[in-house]
């Protein structure tokens, strides 16, 4: 089975398709995980819609930032034919690296901070605490902790994995920088509605995402939506809003475990809304 994720390796994204080898026991339909290796989000999609993975893993949330709302739109768009079988839970311990020959500075308040923008995020206290307010976006961290490698004539700093730090040689300034103490990503593993595919994630907690798109833009109509959900006794645990053309939408998780009646609901909601399941799953 072909997983795709976000690479290279030292990646986030490589540590949760570890994870889900982890989780799974390594194997689904009698068949051995191969990484496919992208270089952004949109082409993890992409690949498992184009049906060179069989699913892919993307980054859906973050206890210290929040959504990732690129992925969430993705995921929304008309023509988007992929369904979330389950998530893999990811500790995300940050760790700030240096090239080698940087190590004995005396201060690294005019070096460039090289980062993915959610890992900046998730830091960004802590940066401004040790002086480093200038930064560089990159597609990956580990893409970053390659930059610092590769352009060493530069001053770059690089916020990475323990895992990155190892794999490009690079010297630590300092680990746990991230700015919460139990940061950790959510990450979806999707696959296409077009082919069945058997792999069973173990479930941590009951989840239902789906999108919401309101009919109108009227006086109360969301509360009217929302009231559905109190109605059959479902919890829901996140809601974001999206960039629309036609109308309001929505990216809504809830909690619909055993003994909740979800095609009733849907009938229901489908009366005030159009509402598309991109999957659900239950501990």
């Amino acid at each position: 089975m072909n997983v795709a994720y976000l690479g290279p390796d030292g990646s986030y994204g490589s540590l949760a398709f570890k994870q889900l080898v982890r989780v799974t026991k390594g194997r689904s339909d009698g068949h051995a995980y191969k990484p496919v290796v992208v270089g952004t989000n949109n082409q993890v999609l992409d690949c498992v819609s184009a049906g060179r993975a069989h699913v892919g893993l993307v980054p859906i949330r973050n206890t210290t930032v929040g959504k990732v709302v690129p992925v969430m739109t993705a995921l929304a768009e008309e023509d988007c034919e992929l369904a979330v079988l389950g998530e893999v839970k990811l500790p995300v311990k940050h760790s700030l690296y240096c090239h080698p020959q940087y190590k004995d500075s005396e201060s690294f308040s005019d070096f460039v901070v090289a980062t993915h923008p959610q890992a900046h995020a998730q830091c960004h206290r802590t940066l401004r605490g040790m002086g480093l307010h200038r930064y560089e976006e990159f597609a990956s961290t580990s893409g970053a902790c390659e930059a610092v490698v590769s352009h060493s004539e530069r001053k770059l700093l690089a916020i990475g994995s323990v895992n990155a730090g190892v794999i490009y040689n690079l010297h630590t300034i300092r680990t746990m920088i991230h700015d919460y103490p139990k940061n950790a990503t959510i990450f979806y593993v999707v696959a296409s509605r077009k082919r069945e595919i058997d792999l069973r994630v173990p479930a941590t907690r009951p989840n239902t995402p789906m999108i919401i798109t309101l009919n109108c833009d009227g006086h109360g109509v969301l509360l009217s939506v929302l009231q559905v959900f109190e109605v059959f006794g479902v919890n829901i645990t996140g809601l974001t809003d999206l960039p629309y053309i036609t109308g309001p939408r929505f990216y809504l998780e809830a909690e619909i475990g055993p003994g909740k009646d979800l095609e009733s609901m849907l009938v229901r909601l489908r009366t005030r809304c159009d509402v598309r399941v991109l999957g659900s799953y239950a501990c």
